[in-house]
């Protein structure tokens, strides 16, 4: 079976989806080979196939979900776009359709005995993108010290979304993300993506 074959992608997302249903179930120090392989009824050859152990496999939905946000930060926007704040539609958080699209795997923030690394890689990812993927100009051009913008920034919006995942995305995402943008309003006036995204390759 070929790595990068349409049937070996689909045999590691299995593996991946019986990974969290497993540790929302009992927690990742809990979960054996054993029980991935019968959840998936695939054999201990398929999985070892794929993955050393129950760390790489944790690995890799680690990266595959959080490079999925990244991407999904910037499916509205092509590279070196420039954004007046007054113009920001729902679309400028296109995050959080993702994050509710793929609650199963966010909402292991808050299992005790979650996936290893999770609880620092979500909001440094976050932090990463405002660092790389956007270029901010405050209110009235303000000087500021850009990069503790940025962080606090990022940590200011982890924590919200934190708070909509922890409450069961409670509030309807469009009033959530409206309530971003008028926050986003309030010390920002313009911003310009660099990102890559889907756009760039449709041009």
């Amino acid at each position: 079976m070929k790595e990068d074959s349409a049937a070996a992608r689909r045999t590691k997302r299995n593996f991946q989806l019986a990974l969290m249903e497993l540790v929302h179930d009992k927690g990742f120090h809990a979960v054996t080979i054993k029980e991935l392989v019968e959840k998936t009824d695939y054999n201990r050859t398929t999985f070892y196939l794929y993955y050393h152990d129950k760390y790489e496999l944790s690995e890799s939905l680690l990266r595959e979900k959080l490079t999925g946000l990244e991407v999904a930060v910037g499916t509205s926007y092509y590279s070196g776009q420039l954004v007046d704040t007054k113009e920001m539609g729902h679309e400028s958080f296109s995050l959080l359709t993702y994050i509710r699209k793929e609650r199963l795997f966010f909402d292991l923030l808050f299992v005790a005995d979650t996936l290893p690394g999770l609880l620092h890689a979500f909001p440094e990812t976050i932090e990463r993108i405002y660092d790389e993927q956007f270029r901010f100009q405050t209110i009235d051009h303000q000087p500021v010290n850009m990069k503790i913008f940025k962080r606090y920034m990022a940590n200011g919006l982890y924590g919200l979304i934190r708070e909509w995942i922890q409450s069961g995305y409670s509030k309807d995402e469009n009033e959530f993300i409206q309530d971003l943008i008028d926050l986003t309003r309030t010390h920002i006036a313009s911003y310009t993506f660099f990102g890559q995204t889907k756009k760039n390759q449709d041009l």
